[in-house]
């Protein structure tokens, strides 16, 4: 995959029983999460009910980040745990799975077999951060929350 920089209006926004979720990218070109054909997929979900029940996704891995409120998330007959401000939750789409607080989060889906990793870098303003890759890397998504970035890679500058 060559540079990409996806803005809001190359996003899709859907309702579901909880409040709404916004896909910002999904993989490969032309997948859809509806017919569950997808190898990845990145979404925003803001969850507007005190209660709700995660969607069953068998044969995926989900990994979930607060961006803002808190959650209590259980999965049934696994474990049970809070989430505030970027914390992460990693678990199997076939796990049946439901929360209580109200929160917008942050959302990686991908076909059991294909791995993936989520993390936040918090930067006072000004601040710079040089990440570098693992060559093993085959895609990289950033995701910038609030404030503004610009990434340099390979002589490709892009802000």
């Amino acid at each position: 995959m060559s540079p990409t920089h996806l803005n809001p209006e190359n996003f899709t926004t859907s309702t579901w029983a909880g409040g709404a979720t916004t896909q910002l990218f999904i993989w490969p070109e032309g997948a859809s999460y509806a017919e569950r054909n997808f190898d990845f997929r990145i979404s925003i979900a803001k969850v507007e009910t005190e209660t709700s029940d995660f969607t069953a996704l068998p044969g995926f891995n989900r990994k979930l980040m607060i961006l803002e409120g808190e959650i209590k998330i259980n999965h049934q007959n696994q474990y049970s745990k809070t989430l505030k401000a970027f914390d992460v939750d990693a678990f199997k789409g076939e796990w049946k799975t439901n929360s209580a607080g109200i929160c917008t989060d942050f959302n990686v889906m991908t076909v059991e077999g294909l791995q993936s990793d989520l993390y936040s870098i918090l930067l006072p303003k000004g601040d710079k951060h040089l990440l570098s890759t693992e060559k093993h890397w085959k895609t990289l998504l950033i995701y910038v929350f609030e404030g503004e970035i610009t990434v340099e890679a390979n002589n490709f500058i892009q802000e």
